[in-house]
């Protein structure tokens, strides 16, 4: 059985209590999963390290390896902890990249294994819940009120596929167009092996209160993305020369 890694970035408040009930549904989504060989890996910049709380939740899962990295920064710049967790802390050949907001269907890992002869990459579409509802339960979430919710910021992918785009773009502050910028690269790259599957597997993203305000570079980053494709597309950019001076290395 392939081992497959499970990647999270994170920033928390420690005092954010609902962004540590959020994060414990999709981590015990994952403990759940039918396939067993799964390898959690955290990337975190919180301010004060939330290690003690991933210890409390993970303990009665010993056969689970959790590779841990916390720079305790407490700035947050996804590219590069994506960047940084995928060098640093993934030594499997698939991952996972997830959200701590994310609940996924039991059998979510099993489906994709059996596609990854196939594609490079896999992207979903899920549902985005509207309600404060907080379950690792797709029965739970699914009758609540909700919406389609395009997953472009989770996708699984191979890692010889990441070192092939030199990962994601560092350029891109705070979070915010840096997973639609790596699509976008791996579309170009790939062609036929990329997949958009909305009846593949079922995802959640849980509801909270910031998701409007969470994407503060959203216009800055925005202008970026459109300026960067623009130029992959004509040929005036390398897609696979992103970080120049290297990834994952601030």
């Amino acid at each position: 059985m392939l081992p497959i890694d499970v990647l999270y970035t994170l920033r928390i408040d420690v005092h954010d209590e609902d962004a540590f009930l959020r994060f414990r549904c999709s981590l015990s989504s994952i403990l759940k999963q039918s396939y067993r060989n799964i390898n959690i890996c955290i990337c975190d910049s919180s301010a004060v390290s939330i290690k003690p709380f991933l210890d409390e939740v993970l303990k009665v899962y010993k056969y689970l390896h959790y590779p841990y990295t916390s720079p305790l920064t407490g700035d947050f710049y996804r590219a590069y902890m994506l960047n940084l967790g995928i060098k640093e802390l993934c030594k499997s050949k698939y991952i996972q990249i997830s959200d701590i907001d994310i609940v996924y269907n039991a059998n979510h890992i099993f489906r994709l294994v059996s596609l990854i002869d196939k594609y490079d990459y896999i992207e979903f579409v899920g549902w985005r819940v509207l309600e404060k509802v907080y379950s690792d339960s797709i029965d739970k979430l699914k009758d609540r009120k909700k919406e389609f919710l395009y997953c472009v910021g989770i996708p699984f992918i191979k890692k010889s596929l990441f070192y092939e785009l030199q990962g994601y773009d560092e350029e891109y502050e705070d979070k915010g167009h840096e997973d639609c910028d790596f699509y976008m690269r791996a579309k170009m790259l790939l062609n036929n092996r990329v997949i958009n599957n909305m009846n593949l597997v079922e995802i959640y993203h849980l509801f909270h209160e910031r998701w409007n305000t969470d994407h503060i570079m959203g216009n800055k980053n925005r202008e970026r993305y459109l300026e960067r494709i623009s130029k992959y597309s004509s040929g005036t950019e390398d897609i696979r020369n992103v970080n120049k001076e290297g990834f994952g290395v601030r």
